[in-house]
């Protein structure tokens, strides 16, 4: 017994040792002389981060640009008091010249080890058009909304359950909107996991049928008595 015990100290203690932490997640660590020129490095201006573009790795991105309507994402100088130095954000649109139409999701991803203690994952963000999809593991994950954020930013949140101590793969996506300017923009900052673990609020049938219980309980609990 003592045996599995020690067994299992010393395998804790080497994934921690070994755990590989996710990167960067409020955009705040650009390289050193990284944002010289319009267009910079992905790898240098979101160290820790892989981009894509319509499903393909995008070597480069812009420094406070974007393309009104078509697939790009951008490093911007944030301009949210006490909100850091960067915002990252992310267009979904139509590749420029393209006919007929191309439309693109723009993707932003990175994977690695969740905090042993992380129940759920938060997040600021600013949408202008389009959806964000967010998944974990490579499924989709609901996203919560908890409320307003400085400068028209949310806060969201989707839960983690099942992938504490896990490596897994993160990714945000802005897909377009189904509209016919098919365009999507979405604004990203502190991104933190929690340790909190989200309430989920039961659906309007969910209810009903818990109402429906309740009042079969008590009439059960009044023919007793009577």
């Amino acid at each position: 017994m003592k045996t599995i015990i020690v067994l299992v100290l010393i395998l804790s203690l080497s994934r921690l040792a070994f755990a590989t932490p996710f990167l960067n997640l409020d955009f705040e660590s650009p390289k050193a002389n990284a944002l010289q020129d319009p267009s910079v490095n992905t790898i240098d201006a979101i160290p820790g981060w892989s981009l894509e573009i319509g499903g393909q790795p995008m070597p480069k991105m812009l420094y406070n640009g974007t393309c009104l309507s078509c697939p790009d994402a951008s490093l911007f100088d944030s301009q949210v008091k006490g909100n850091g130095k960067f915002t990252f954000g992310m267009t979904a649109g139509t590749v420029v010249g393209s006919s007929p139409p191309v439309v693109f999701s723009t993707s932003v991803y990175q994977a690695r080890d969740v905090p042993g203690d992380a129940r759920s994952l938060r997040f600021d963000a600013k949408m202008q058009g389009g959806y964000l999809a967010v998944s974990v593991g490579g499924s989709l994950t609901p996203i919560l909304d908890l409320g307003m954020a400085p400068s028209f930013f949310h806060t969201y949140a989707v839960d983690l359950a099942g992938w504490s101590g896990k490596s897994t793969e993160l990714r945000f996506t802005i897909n377009p909107s189904s509209g016919p300017f098919h365009y999507g923009n979405v604004q990203l900052d502190n991104i933190r996991f929690s340790s909190e673990a989200l309430v989920t609020v039961p659906e309007p049938s969910t209810w009903a049928l818990l109402g429906v219980g309740g009042a079969f309980l008590l009439m059960v609990a009044r023919s007793r008595k009577a």
